[in-house]
């Protein structure tokens, strides 16, 4: 697959006027499009090549495209030979192929995907064109690695793409079935993103909108490349974005709202959330949570127009049924519940410059408001990191941070503390009710209660199947219980070993290191709870046990066996892993053939199967919705079956990266019940941040900080080390 990750290598094309560099490989092009003459197309080959070494691409970094381009050559010459058009035509069609294949290599290397808008607006392009440019670059590597980490997911249920018996043949047999299904997944993943561009108020105001990031990209030059000779100078706009001196408030009136051929999801639901006031809805998985929140901030009727909704919802008397998305977008926040999605750059400073581009901020304010939202939320080192490289944690608080920027009157959060570690958690609570005493409407929805009610929230509503039961002050919100110990066997420290790291270190390319000297045993009997802050290395750690991440020094072992002689696919008929991500797991059209997917690809037979997936879908308490498309259900849902998808496999050790991340109480103690149950699994390994899960289940705690092991043993006696905990963020 074709690499559009940018990286910047202080190379001599790097150093040329990007404008320049887009009307020659535009030129380039076209020239090789017109050009018939086979000797002529290896000349404009040999340029092609001879940028690409001067743009100081490495073999290893475009290995997989210089394969796909091969293919894909070969391919289109067998066609041009079998339609009669003789070798000559096809032999120039392949190098006209050839070459512009490879300028394309270069030009995504060497001029950064966020100068894309600014540049095309520099040549004269109108502002939307411009902007259709600048999204399209960076959409493209989220594109690229959606369809890998999807791709990776696959492999982890099983699925052979690596090393399949038959050779080439074989893998093309076994990938074309997920070819539909991934590009199915990428169009629900554009929705997504477009909803979050959107709410990020895309497309707001005129042609000086582009021209304001003309003058920011000029502010922020970069040391790699020297400033645009022909960027214009600085253009303020009118944003209306001050800090207002008053919120707003919100009115639901009577909604009832269902999607397209589905039940009710709300049911005459009637509250009113109040400027100067922080609201928590609170419920189970699948209540109605999030579709409420989708009624406020217009992304109900506007951008899901199908379904059947009465009623209204009102922002200070103004119905949003009859405001435009963008009107309801300056007014109100929204931090969505799939962080993944939202985040529409590929750089930290860049993802939260979006929204504020976007109308027009005077540069100088754009700097101040990321300087300072980077301060109050913690993520000022964050600010020069690649989203993609981020933990999940980070990226909640990146996420949490561009709407905060925008300083809308009115502040809707899908579960902002999903996956933050519990000191986070307190901060951004702190910070949702200092913005509730500025005046600011907040409206918080989330399952952890007790970092919620600790913020004092002035209002409480609960839903219960899309009905409104409770709505009214803290101290009669009927929170649920903490979670009795379970009575787990104490980890055996001489039990066979399952899964081995050897002083395993880990970096991504070339930049910081991740894992430190990690050396970590897996033995039969462990219920292992792996605690740490946000970014301390534990998704990493786990994606060792699988293979998806390969270690950069030291080794891991399966048993006994040298993990690096086995494919993923083969690591995965005794390692299941539980992506943080559900949405990277799922592709099918219905449920059960999304729990019968892994268990085909490790062989079992299809008694086997129909026993695994109806007991899989029960231990996640979904065995009603197995005929209904995983797509249609909540994110704790789909959660749900992406656990379900791996119980289904049968494998000896399960890995699960977050299992409670938008899970309600009641779903995860349920969830953990089953996966604890004696002889379900040789060994069970949980990242997380809930320590009272910890307290009940777990008989072995690993605490990680910043790449390292710094604890190993009992739960009692590690999480009684108050000061490890404060130092790691897990009080």
């Amino acid at each position: 697959m074709i690499s559009f990750d940018y990286t910047p290598r202080g190379s001599v094309v790097e150093s040329f006027d990007p404008r320049a560099q887009v009307i020659f490989y535009l030129g380039f092009t076209t020239s090789v499009l017109l050009i018939t003459h086979p000797l002529v197309l290896g000349g404009m080959i040999a340029v092609a090549a001879a940028i690409a070494l001067l743009a100081r691409l490495t073999w290893r970094e475009t290995r997989q495209a210089w394969i796909a381009l091969l293919v894909i050559v070969a391919i289109f010459t067998v066609l041009n030979l079998i339609t009669g058009r003789g070798v000559e035509y096809a032999f120039v069609n392949a190098l006209k192929l050839f070459a512009t294949f490879l300028a394309t290599i270069v030009a995504v290397r060497a001029i950064n995907p966020r100068d894309y808008g600014v540049l095309w607006r520099g040549l004269g392009a109108p502002d939307k064109l411009a902007f259709t440019m600048n999204l399209m670059m960076r959409y493209v590597p989220t594109l690229s690695r959606d369809f890998a980490q999807t791709m990776d997911a696959q492999r982890a249920r099983g699925l052979e793409l690596d090393k399949p018996k038959g050779g080439f043949a074989e893998r093309v047999r076994r990938f074309a079935p997920l070819v539909i299904p991934v590009i199915v997944r990428s169009v629900v993943d554009s929705t997504d993103v477009a909803d979050a561009m959107e709410i990020a108020q895309l497309w707001r105001g005129p042609a000086t909108v582009m021209d304001s990031r003309l003058a920011l990209r000029r502010a922020r030059p970069r040391p790699h490349r020297p400033q645009c000779p022909w960027a214009g100078p600085r253009r303020g706009a009118e944003s209306g974005l001050d800090r207002p001196a008053r919120g707003m408030s919100i009115d639901v009136e009577h909604l009832t709202c269902a999607y397209r051929d589905q039940r009710p999801v709300l049911r005459d639901v009637t509250t009113r959330f109040e400027s100067g006031k922080l609201a928590f809805v609170a419920g189970a998985s699948g209540s109605g949570k999030t579709t409420l929140m989708r009624c406020i901030n217009g992304l109900i009727p506007h951008r899901y127009p199908d379904g059947a909704l009465t009623g209204a919802v009102l922002l200070d008397d103004q119905r949003v049924a009859n405001l435009t998305l963008m009107q309801v977008s300056r007014r109100v926040g929204t931090v969505l519940q799939d962080t993944e999605r939202q985040l529409v750059a590929t750089d930290v400073e860049d993802e939260l410059a979006f929204g504020l581009e976007n109308v027009a901020l005077p540069r100088d304010e754009i700097h101040e408001r990321i300087r300072n939202i980077a301060e109050r939320l913690g993520i000022t080192g964050l600010l020069e990191r690649k989203t993609f490289s981020l933990s999940g944690g980070e990226k909640q608080k990146v996420a949490i941070a561009g709407v905060l920027a925008m300083n809308p009157r009115a502040v809707l959060l899908d579960e902002p503390l999903a996956s933050l570690d519990p000191a986070s958690a307190r901060e951004a609570m702190a910070l949702f009710r200092a913005l509730a005493d500025e005046g600011v409407a907040v409206v918080v929805v989330e399952h952890r209660h007790p970092y919620v009610l600790a913020a004092h929230p002035d209002q409480c509503v609960l839903l219960d199947g899309g009905a409104l039961v409770y709505d009214g002050p803290a101290a009669g919100f009927p929170s649920p219980a903490t979670p009795a110990r379970r009575a787990i066997a104490p980890a055996d420290p001489g039990g066979r070993s399952l899964v081995t790291l050897d002083a395993v270190s880990f970096r991504h390319g070339t930049g910081p290191q991740v894992l430190s000297d990690v050396s970590f045993t897996v033995r039969a009997g462990d219920i292992i709870a792996l605690l740490g802050a946000n970014g301390a290395g534990k998704s990493t750690l786990c994606r060792h046990f699988i293979g998806l991440h390969r270690p950069s020094s030291g080794r891991v072992r399966i048993g006994e066996t040298d993990a690096a002689g086995m494919t993923i696919a083969q690591i995965a008929q005794q390692v299941g892993y539980v992506f943080q991500n559900p949405g990277v797991m799922l592709f099918a059209p219905t449920m059960r053939e999304e729990l019968s997917f892994g268990p085909k690809n490790v062989g079992q037979n299809a008694d086997a199967i129909a026993r695994n997936i109806v007991r899989a879908a029960e231990a996640v308490n979904l065995a009603d919705r197995m005929e209904s498309s995983p797509f249609a259900l909540s994110f704790g849902q789909q959660k749900r079956v992406s656990v379900a998808c791996v119980i289904a496999m049968g494998t000896r050790v399960m890995v699960l990266d977050e299992p409670t991340a938008g899970q309600d109480t009641d779903n995860v103690l349920r969830l953990m019940d089953d996966l604890s149950r004696p002889g379900q699994f040789d060994a069970l390994v949980f990242a997380t941040h809930d320590l009272e899960l910890v307290r009940a289940y777990a008989n072995r705690v690993v605490v990680m900080s910043a790449g390292r092991i710094v604890a190993d043993g009992e739960p009692d006696a590690v999480l009684a080390d108050r000061a490890l905990l404060e130092r790691c963020r897990l009080l």
